[in-house]
Parts: C-alpha cells; structure tokens; sequence
C-alpha cells in the first residue's frame, strides 16, 4: 500500500538498490535496519566505482524510502561527513553534458528543408508537437526498446480538434514513464508558419484521414506505415541541422524539451507558464532553459545604477545631435 504511493517506475528502482544494499550488508555482516551514518558511508565506498555520481542520490533516496516502508525513522543521509563524501565523489565524476536547444530558429530551418509529401509532413507534425508541448521524443516517438516494454505509440484516433475563436488540437498520450496514467497535450495554433495545430491538420488531410475518432492506426507515421520511432527519428535530426550548417553534436531527442522551455524563457513568459507547458511538476524545469551567449552577455548593463544610463545615453546622444550638425554645417558652406 505504502510503495504504491511511487511511481512504478521509482518502485522497480528503488527496489533494486535496496537489493544491492541488503547483499552488501549481508557480506561484511553489518545490520541494514536502522542504517547507521557509518553504514551509509561504506555502503557509498562500496558502491563508488561502479555508481556515478549523479546517481548516488537515487541510492540514499531509496536506503530512506526502505525506512520508511518499515515504518523507521528516516536514515541519516544528509549528514556533514556523507556530504563530504559525495562531494569527494563529485570531483572525479565525468561532466555531464545538456542537451543543447533546438529553438524556434533552428524549427523555421527544419521547415525550409522538409517537402510537402506526406512522409515529411508526419515528420513536421512530430517536431512542431514536440517543440510547442515541450516533450520528450519518446512520448511521441517511442523506442523499439519502449515499445517491447509496453509503450504505446500516439494513434489517430487520440487525436481531436477543438475549433472556434481559439482553435487547438489535443493529443492523448497513454503512458510515459514519468505518467503512467497517460496526459493530453493541448496545442493551440500560434498564427504563424510554425504551428503545430496546422502541421496535424494539414498533415491528418494528406493522409486522407477524415475521421480521426474511427481510426486506430499509429499517428506519426514512415513510409510503409509503421509508426516513428527515435531511432527514425534521431537520424534525420541531425541530418537536417548539418544541411543548416550547425553540428549535430550535442543535440539529441531531448532538445525539443530544452528548446521549447529556452524559447519561452527568451521571449520573457512567466515562469509559471513554463513549468504548465511541459507539464513539469517541480522547479527542475529550470535546468531546461538554456542561456544563450546574447541573454549572458546583456547582464553586463545590471551593474550599472539606472541614472548611469540615463546619464551616458544623454552622453551620447548630444554627441551624436554635434555630429549631425557638424555635417549639415558642412553641406551648407561646401
């Protein structure tokens, strides 16, 4: 009852550190329950060359929730001495690269490049999807690997469009990792030539699907009719950032999710609307927005007083009103 409270996928995790926890425990015959601080320190020594340091975390949370599941008092995991030792950790661990954004420049390129044949169509429903719905490509193009482990693709028939003063689109999603339980996208049009609720009409009308309700078949579809998948879908990616002349290198499937929540950011929307358009439930959506070079660069003008500026644009302004003058001075007597 209790570990129902997690996600399936937290409980499948959880369940195998606590796995590992118990053999280690059980070959230096030590007592796993209460952990004691010097426990969790040879555990984390224990486990140190074979566990990155990003996924330490994960082992320490799922020692806790082992507590909690024996009605235990919680484990002492934050400790100074703990903290050092994943600090320690930290140092060796290798840099962990973001994916870099694809953003609504980098979308309106990918548009030039793509025909208006039905294969290319699917592909820009798909993208223009995942860039407006901030989502991650599996969601809407699982995995070979996702699909054999129960994911399903989008259908036509979780499709349907909302008309009127504000036309949208709505796409049911079944089951993600993060949502067992299945969402549903709303995509409105955005009144420009990037707009998902356009891509999927004019998309669904190519296929010569009329009735989205009565058809069952996969969504995005390849040639063929099998449904998208990452692994059709990544190479053509980068395919199209290279003919863009950008490398490819450091973009993944993931850069829809990046980009969308960095383009929102760009364009000065209320972080509270971030968070509602990818659907995230904490602040972590903030590690998505990538800063570019021109944003960093801006920061430059907030270390000086607002008078400054004022002052120093006046500066230049009346210089600039002399140089004007200077010149139709000259026109005149020449």
């Amino acid at each position: 009852m209790v570990r129902s409270g997690h996600m399936p996928s937290t409980v499948r995790t959880y369940s195998s550190v606590q796995q590992k926890y118990f053999k280690f425990c059980n070959m230096y015959q030590l007592q796993p329950l209460p952990a004691t601080e010097i426990n969790i320190l040879r555990f984390i020594a224990y486990i140190s060359t074979t566990v990155s340091y990003n996924s330490m975390q994960v082992y320490l949370s799922a020692i806790r929730a082992l507590h909690v599941y024996n009605a235990l008092p919680p484990p002492l995991i934050t400790t100074p001495r703990i903290a050092l030792a994943l600090k320690s950790l930290s140092h060796v661990a290798p840099e962990v690269r973001q994916a870099l954004p694809i953003t609504y420049a980098i979308i309106t390129g990918f548009r030039k490049l793509l025909t208006d044949s039905v294969t290319d169509q699917a592909l820009w429903a798909c993208i223009t999807c995942l860039f407006f719905g901030c989502r991650r490509a599996g969601e809407l193009a699982p995995s070979m690997q996702q699909l054999a482990m129960g994911y399903q693709y989008p259908r036509v028939c979780d499709i349907q469009f909302v008309k009127g003063n504000t036309p949208a689109v709505l796409l049911h999603i079944s089951h993600t990792k993060t949502q067992p339980k299945g969402f549903t996208m709303i995509l409105g049009c955005s009144g420009d030539h990037v707009c998902p609720y356009c891509a999927m009409l004019l998309y669904l009308h190519s296929r010569g699907i009329l009735d989205c309700g009565s058809h069952p078949g996969p969504l995005f579809v390849q040639p063929g009719g099998s449904p998208i998948t990452k692994e059709y879908l990544y190479p053509i990616q980068s395919h199209m950032l290279q003919a863009l002349g950008i490398n490819p290198k450091g973009f993944t499937l993931h850069s829809y999710r990046a980009g969308g929540a960095t383009q929102l950011s760009i364009n000065g929307v209320h972080e509270y609307w971030i968070q509602k358009s990818g659907q995230w439930k904490s602040m972590c959506y903030r590690r998505y927005i990538r800063e570019s070079v021109v944003t960093q660069a801006g920061l430059s003008k907030m270390f000086i007083p607002d008078h400054e500026l004022f002052a120093h644009c006046m500066h230049y302004y009346w210089a600039f009103m002399a140089v004007l003058l200077r010149i139709r001075l000259n026109n005149i007597f020449h």
